[in-house]
């Protein structure tokens, strides 16, 4: 399984008023227990409290629509981050930047 479970987890317990749980080790692994089959790997929610924002706002969709939306996020900041850099005020000429 991925680490969004925890995220996922971790939002569910915030969303319904309860954040602290999130860092609640029984509470948390209850909360991701129901999200993941007998057996897998836990992942215990380790993250800044300021994380459990966006993790409450997944939380409140399905988890398939959740994990979907997760992941086209991180897919499309990585493809962000792949670009070349441009500086502001460059041409239309897509150049990299090589400063060291």
């Amino acid at each position: 399984m991925t680490d969004f479970v925890s995220f996922y987890a971790a939002g569910r317990l915030a969303a319904a008023g309860t954040p602290a749980l999130a860092y609640n080790r029984a509470a948390h692994y209850a909360a991701a227990a129901a999200h993941e089959p007998a057996g897998s790997f836990y992942n215990y929610f380790y993250y800044p409290p300021i994380f459990l924002l966006p993790c409450a706002a997944l939380a409140r969709l399905p988890y398939i629509a959740a994990f979907l939306l997760f992941e086209a996020a991180t897919l499309a900041r990585r493809g962000d981050a792949a670009r070349p850099h441009r500086p502001a005020g460059a041409s239309g000429k897509r150049t990299a930047n090589l400063v060291p």
